[in-house]
């Protein structure tokens, strides 16, 4: 068993004619079989890492979502309370507690998108991945064996 430490050089393709193309590039460029691989990584949260699916335990972007959709219910409550009150003349008690609950409803739902932002550089490591494949590992017997398709990219 022959283990072999390189640089790897990963390139990303919209067609999988493109990238069939780059490697027979690349094996007319004198690189043989065992020095190169064509495989498809899936976008981040499509890896199945977890029993439950996913890659990671949670999302760097949706971190504070349940406190927002939490004020966002609490606001939205309170909205509907106050309107239901207004109209519980014309609709009695059972208009008030449906107000009340699609207020809650969706005040949860403004609130949580609200605190919720897409991924920053900062967030972006192993457990809350990128759209970025990483670039550097083994390759033994002409396979990259330590692939971790949640690694940010590491540039050259």
């Amino acid at each position: 068993m022959s283990t072999h430490f390189s640089n790897i050089v990963a390139a990303r393709f919209d067609q999988v004619n493109d990238a069939n193309a780059a490697l027979d590039e690349l094996k007319q460029g004198g690189f043989s079989d065992g020095e190169v691989e064509l495989f498809y990584v899936a976008p981040p949260g499509q890896h199945g890492r977890h029993p439950l699916g996913g890659d990671a335990h949670s999302d760097a972007g949706a971190r504070f979502g349940g406190l927002g959709a939490l004020l966002g219910a609490v606001i939205g409550a309170g909205v509907g309370l106050a309107i239901g009150t207004l109209l519980s003349l014309q609709h009695g008690f059972i208009g008030v507690l449906l107000l009340l609950a699609l207020g809650a409803y969706v005040g949860s739902l403004i609130g949580a998108m609200h605190r919720m932002r897409g991924e920053h550089a900062e967030d972006i490591d192993a457990d809350h991945p990128a759209e970025t494949p990483a670039a550097s590992g083994t390759w033994t017997e002409g396979s990259w064996r330590d692939f971790d398709p949640r690694t940010p990219l590491g540039l050259i």
